[in-house]
């Protein structure tokens, strides 16, 4: 599908050779990638340091459940005072949806060459696919956990972010 036929319109921005990217979508119909999820004192910090927030967050995140998820341990995981961390987020539930489009963006930085690639073959096309996401897979092994778990999440306040996934 190329980008003229998808409902939003995608724009990518490096910053750092496949470490980030931001989606920014200017259709109302996708809250999901429209929604204000870090506060600015966030994005003014050092990449290196938003990543290692980033990762935290992530390990936590794919390794227990939502409401199982503290943020105390990713607080101490990363080294700062509690009170820091709602100057970056206002929550647990942006923090999760953070690092959540943190990690499909990486999936759509790293599979985005085959979804402009012209389909000549099918089941080629569809192998290529699956190595692509297996490849991911072995490359970003949590924040695949992450997508995974996300999925199976049964928490109330997280069944908006699956819905608007699906």
């Amino acid at each position: 599908m190329s980008q003229e036929n998808l409902p939003f319109q995608i724009y990518f921005c490096n910053l750092r050779p496949i470490s980030r990217v931001h989606i920014v979508a200017t259709n109302q119909s996708h809250p999901f990638f429209t929604a204000m999820i870090a506060l600015t004192t966030f994005t003014n910090l050092p990449e290196d340091r938003q990543e290692a927030i980033v990762y935290a967050a992530a390990e936590e995140f794919a390794l227990k459940d939502y409401e199982s998820a503290s943020l105390s341990e990713i607080i101490k995981r990363i080294g700062i005072a509690k009170g820091s961390f709602y100057r970056y987020f206002d929550s647990k539930l942006s923090l999760y949806r953070y690092v959540l489009n943190y990690g499909l963006q990486l999936r759509l930085q790293h599979e985005g060459r085959i979804l402009n690639a012209p389909i000549n073959d099918f089941f080629a096309a569809l192998v290529q696919n699956f190595q692509e996401k297996l490849a991911f897979d072995l490359k970003y092994p949590l924040f695949s956990a992450l997508s995974y778990k996300v999925l199976q999440e049964q928490h109330e306040e997280v069944r908006p972010t699956q819905q608007e996934l699906k």
